[in-house]
């Protein structure tokens, strides 16, 4: 990971369009790429980037009628780290060549030589498990869904207490609404999605969660 004291500039001026990140948004951001790299999820980097970009970038229509970047944007140290290790994974499958945490249906027929070069067909079928999004047992967007599902049941329990009610009452109200499950296990998946919603701003979805405060008529919802 890069240094937490480096600067950042970006060309351009105007917010959406050349916006240049202050120290809080800077702060924050690192603490989510930070995050994504601890629990090496890349679809939660790609999110962020993401989202740094479309703010950073000063953009035109082209003639396609799409979007384009039109002046250089200097990007933080962490997406760079991020960028080479991704462009690094790419490349070592271009030239064929095998990781040393590649899942293989047969390990044990490579054991005592240097294992065959990647063919072509085969580099499109590793290239998920290459750049993280896949190892075994494990989905990057599977774990991203579970990450927003429990920051949703965070924010509704906050929501709830807001209104007044207990903390048994507020399970209740959770287990209602999204299926029965016990008191100890919500609570812990509340705790986690607190701590998610405290370090990953903007990956819920509003609209499933506007949705889901009009079902409880909670929040701004609780008069409508």
């Amino acid at each position: 990971m890069a240094d937490d004291e480096e600067e950042l500039g970006v060309i351009g001026s105007g917010y959406g369009y050349g916006f240049t990140p202050n120290h809080e948004y800077r702060k924050e951001f690192r603490a989510t790429l930070k995050l994504a790299y601890e629990i090496n999820n890349p679809a939660l980097m790609w999110m962020k980037i993401h989202d740094y970009l479309m703010k950073s970038c000063i953009l035109e229509v082209g003639p396609d009628g799409e979007e384009i970047t039109v002046a250089d944007v200097i990007i933080m140290p962490e997406m760079a780290d991020f960028f080479l290790e991704t462009a690094a994974a790419i490349v070592n499958l271009a030239n064929g060549t095998r990781s040393a945490g590649e899942i293989m249906d047969y390990p044990e027929k490579y054991e005592d030589r240097v294992p065959d070069p990647v063919r072509p067909k085969e580099a499109i079928t590793l290239l998920p498990q290459a750049l993280n999004f896949t190892r075994r047992g494990y989905n990057a967007f599977a774990q991203l869904a579970s990450i927003r599902q429990k920051t949703h049941e965070a924010r509704l329990y906050d929501l709830l207490i807001e209104d007044g009610l207990s903390s048994r009452e507020a399970l209740d109200a959770l287990s209602r609404e999204l299926g029965e499950m016990a008191h100890s296990r919500r609570r812990r998946r509340i705790r986690e999605g607190q701590f998610f919603k405290k370090h990953i701003w903007s990956i819920t979805d509003d609209a499933t969660f506007h949705h889901l405060c009009w079902r409880m008529k909670i929040g701004e919802s609780k008069n409508q």
